[in-house]
């Protein structure tokens, strides 16, 4: 079976797993919360696990998107020399590495406090950390994010790899993802992630 026909799996592992990352429990604290609550979210020992699944998961889904842009150069996706391509698959591996910095700020307190038996930290450390992994993914991932789904948009239009409807949905969604701290949109990319591997996926069996 060819990659391209495979295409879907890196897509939809990325897709679900990211998504169940950023959306599966425990939910922080709110930021006014005060430091006994703060303490006290990575004081459950079942929180403390569910944050190192959630890591596990993003980071194997950072993997598959790696997997993805190899897969998308197969079936014709920023396979050609020049400014789109070297721009779509850098963003697309900056991105990867936002993903796994943002996990590594939130885990690196639960994995300590959980399979090392360090001490539980300050809320002041605990927050920082928390801060830390925020700032990651408020502005460079979205924005990595952004130029990846542009890049492989534009790519997408310009050889008609894929259909037009689907690179105009990735201009929107690229756009969006550009406004950066707003987090919402950013389960648009690999929901749109998801539907280009799907979509090339199709035209490869129906060849």
């Amino acid at each position: 079976m060819k990659t391209n026909r495979v295409v879907a799996l890196p897509a939809l592992g990325f897709a679900a797993l990211v998504i169940f990352a950023f959306l599966a429990p425990p939910k922080p604290p709110a930021a006014d919360a005060t430091d006994d609550i703060w303490r006290a979210n990575l004081a459950d020992a079942a929180n403390r696990a569910w944050l190192i699944v959630d890591a596990c998961a993003a980071v194997v889904g950072g993997l598959l998107l790696v997997v993805f842009v190899g897969c998308l150069v197969r079936s014709g996706l920023l396979a050609r020399p020049g400014a789109t391509s070297t721009i779509g698959k850098a963003s697309a591996y900056l991105a990867v590495a936002c993903l796994f910095s943002t996990w590594a700020a939130w885990v690196a307190i639960p994995a300590g406090v959980q399979l090392s038996g360090e001490p539980l930290p300050s809320a002041e450390l605990i927050r920082f950390f928390n801060d830390l992994g925020q700032a990651y993914l408020a502005i460079p991932l979205p924005l990595c994010a952004a130029a990846f789904t542009i890049a492989m948009a534009i790519d997408g239009l310009r050889h008609r790899v894929i259909p037009r409807w689907l690179a105009l949905v990735g201009l929107g969604v690229g756009t969006i993802l550009m406004a950066g701290i707003v987090y919402l949109p950013l389960v648009l990319f690999p929901v749109w992630i998801a539907a280009v591997g799907l979509v090339l996926a199709r035209r490869a069996i129906d060849r």
